[in-house]
């Protein structure tokens, strides 16, 4: 019941492929319901896809008869497509930077505390 990133899930978002995923401990609630999967316990139409309970045959075999139903999974490609934005090159490549920037500052305000320490 433990994945890392769940690379398949987010491949069939952005080619708006209606997604459903076992709510496994990381991952496909953050991605698809934008939850931890500890806050969703049963199946659940998520916004970009649906999430059923790990090892749970039946709910997995309801959950593709809930996905054939035309308007949710219009509106679930829509928002797999939204969601799926979060995860390009670019936006990790932006968020990198975040990173590094804090981590940046944060070193240079050590270091000037040392350099001009309180008196």
């Amino acid at each position: 019941d433990v994945e890392g990133f769940p690379n398949a899930l987010v491949e069939a978002l952005a080619l708006n492929v209606p997604a459903i995923a076992t709510n496994c401990r990381d991952g496909p609630a953050e991605i698809l319901a934008g939850a931890s999967a500890e806050e969703i316990h049963e199946m659940t139409a998520a916004p970009a896809g649906v999430l059923t309970p790990v090892g749970d045959v039946d709910s997995f075999a309801r959950a593709f008869r809930l996905a054939i139903d035309e308007s949710l999974r219009s509106r679930m490609v829509g928002e797999g497509a939204r969601r799926v934005a979060n995860y390009s090159a670019a936006a990790i490549v932006d968020r990198y930077w975040q990173v590094i920037g804090r981590a940046l500052a944060q070193h240079e305000r050590s270091r000037a505390r040392r350099i001009h320490p309180a008196a």
